[in-house]
């Protein structure tokens, strides 16, 4: 349906293009997945449409600089919407209730509306949450900037596709969290793993806390440490002046959340740890262009199970630098 009305108002080939670019710019930034609560392919497909619903027959350079400027300047949580949105009912077939904040408390909740255009009309970015609104925020200028900058022959295109240098997210920041999932099998990883990342949205936003003066900002992506265990990492900001954040109960209440699943079987292991730049994988800091990390190291299929520990730690700004951590293992 969608490529049907982009094909109505304008060049097909050039709706494709845009969207590849578009796609591929969200991924190198960490900034698509929908189970993390930042966009999928549906959200992008529906923006960059949005655009060539505006500007049609216009080339994908000029799309992708409009994406970027309108989108940058947006004014959520006005929703954003195609021209023949389904919301008109269509008889026939039973009535459905379509997304309306002035109806439905739940849906004035919501950060950034996008709306699915076929009948019933449905917010399909309903769980972005608020770091996740504020990095495609963040990153959405930056590349408005970048195209301002393109457009005057000061960059080339590859710098909006960019991980290296002053365009890597790592090296934007000095703390994180890392959280690692490991399972003693392919099969029980694939569970696991499921499982956490579902949740992981949890730990995000529990994270984020203007009162106690830290934002999250987490990266959309699984890094492959060995065989069956992968990382994911939350880039920590503090405000000016912050010293010292404790946030032992809060990692402490999404242990207890992920060790209560009633599948969870011995050998899947989940294990969180504060992490300084300086720390990081060579792999993350110094990524190789276009190149997926891969690893051939074997996991220790006969590594006993341990009872869970959770130590308290304060993770705290450049200046303290303590780096103890939160380690769970497998509890039955």
């Amino acid at each position: 349906l969608l490529l049907e009305m982009v094909d109505s108002y304008s060049n097909l080939d050039s709706f494709r293009e845009s969207l590849r670019a578009v796609k591929q710019w969200a991924t190198v930034k960490g900034l698509y997945s929908n189970v993390l609560g930042f966009l999928g392919g549906v959200n992008w497909a529906i923006l960059v449409a949005h655009i060539c619903e505006r500007h049609p027959q216009s080339t994908p350079s000029t799309i992708l600089c409009e994406f970027f400027r309108i989108f940058s300047e947006w004014n959520w949580p006005k929703p954003v919407m195609l021209a023949n949105t389904g919301n008109n009912y269509i008889p026939g077939i039973p009535r459905q209730t379509v997304w309306n904040p002035k109806v439905n408390r739940r849906d004035g909740t919501h950060l950034m509306p996008i709306l699915t255009p076929a009948y019933p009309s449905m917010n399909s970015a309903y769980n972005v949450g608020h770091p996740q609104k504020r990095r495609l925020q963040e990153e959405l200028e930056k590349a408005r900037e970048l195209t301002v900058c393109i457009n005057k022959g000061k960059k080339n295109w590859a710098h909006l596709f960019s991980t290296t240098g002053d365009q890597n997210f790592f090296r934007q920041h000095q703390n994180f969290l890392q959280v690692t999932i490991e399972a003693n099998s392919e099969a029980s990883f694939r569970k696991w793993f499921g499982f956490c990342e579902a949740r992981m949205r949890i730990l995000i936003v529990s994270l984020d806390s203007p009162v106690q003066g830290v934002e999250a900002h987490p990266f959309a992506k699984f890094f492959y440490n060995d065989v069956n265990s992968v990382s994911f990492f939350i880039a920590l900001r503090f405000a000016h002046g912050v010293e010292n954040i404790n946030i032992s109960d809060l990692a402490s209440e999404f242990l207890y959340k992920v060790n209560s699943w009633e599948e969870r079987r011995e050998g899947m292991d989940l294990k969180i740890e504060h992490k300084l730049q300086e720390d990081l994988p060579a792999y993350i800091l110094f990524p190789v262009e276009e190149k997926r990390q891969k690893t051939t190291k074997k996991v220790d299929n006969k590594r006993k199970q341990k009872n869970s520990t959770l130590q308290s730690f304060d993770v705290s700004s450049p200046t303290k630098r303590n780096r103890q951590f939160i380690q769970n293992q497998a509890a039955c």
